[in-house]
């Protein structure tokens, strides 16, 4: 078992919520997550779950989830997308936060189904715990085979802001709600520790294994679902937005989501695109 990685997690997750001992967790099948629920059970605090889901989707995740939060009588909360896109979220994550990118606008746009349930002063994520493993399709094209390009990855991954999710939600978690999103795995110790881990000590014989090596014990008891970006797979969050192409706001007649978007923020200084549109 890899204790100084461990000890490493574990001094941040105290340190996150020291002042709190009701806790809320955005839950999803993956290994983050749950590292997150297993840690706080040591620490012997009071955990709600939260996971979101598209309306009457019973995806994977959801189910994983939702039977693992059972396993260790864990309160689960489940919190339900509509089917259709809200456009007034959709101009708010483009035009206050000012999100361009299709990923980030699709992953910030399930957190404003969340988060009004949340009863907890904070909210833990695993936000950008996947910057240590190099395990998204461009990172394992480019830098799987180089510790050094891995490390460079790493370093901008935790260092540029566009890169990661964790200030919008924060800014959107406490400017709406009052609520503060923190995420364990941001931590300049953790990063230091993974700077000499090349890409197969960290993801071999299974991907995230390093994480997995933390709580051995509790992994064997539940399933996880394989990695995958939030909005994609079964969860059925990114087809929400396809209908998008076909509404006025696409001016532009654009064929990718991606390309609206840009038009979106792009022409919203114009005064050519309207809530109602």
């Amino acid at each position: 078992m890899n204790y100084n990685l461990k000890n490493i997690f574990m001094d941040k997750l105290e340190k996150c919520t020291k002042n709190y001992n009701n806790i809320a967790v955005a839950i999803s099948s993956g290994i983050d997550s749950h590292c997150i629920l297993f840690g706080l059970l040591e620490l012997n605090k009071k955990i709600t779950a939260y996971n979101f889901r598209v309306k009457n989707n019973n995806s994977q995740d959801y189910i994983y989830a939702k039977e693992n939060c059972k396993s260790f009588n864990i309160k689960f909360v489940d919190c339900k997308i509509p089917t259709k896109v809200n456009k007034e979220i959709l101009f708010d994550i483009i035009y206050k936060y000012k999100r361009i990118k299709k990923t980030d606008i699709e992953c910030i746009y399930p957190f404003y189904y969340l988060l009004p349930n949340v009863k907890e002063k904070i909210l833990l994520t695993g936000v950008c715990a996947d910057g240590y493993f190099g395990i998204s399709k461009k990172a394992m094209i480019h830098y799987k085979g180089s510790l050094n390009k891995l490390n460079k990855f790493r370093k901008d991954y935790f260092s540029n802001t566009d890169f990661n999710l964790d200030k919008p939600l924060s800014y959107i978690a406490e400017d709406k709600y009052q609520i503060k999103i923190k995420s364990p795995f941001i931590d300049s110790k953790m990063l230091e520790y993974f700077l000499d881990k090349d890409w197969d000590s960290c993801n071999k014989p299974k991907q995230k294994q390093l994480f997995l090596d933390m709580f051995p014990d509790e992994f064997k008891k539940i399933k996880i679902f394989k990695h995958t970006n939030l909005q994609c797979g079964d969860s059925k969050i990114r087809e929400l937005f396809m209908p998008l192409l076909n509404e006025k706001i696409n001016i532009k007649k654009r064929i990718r989501v991606m390309d609206l978007y840009r038009d979106l923020y792009n022409n919203y200084f114009n005064n050519q695109i309207s809530i109602g549109g």
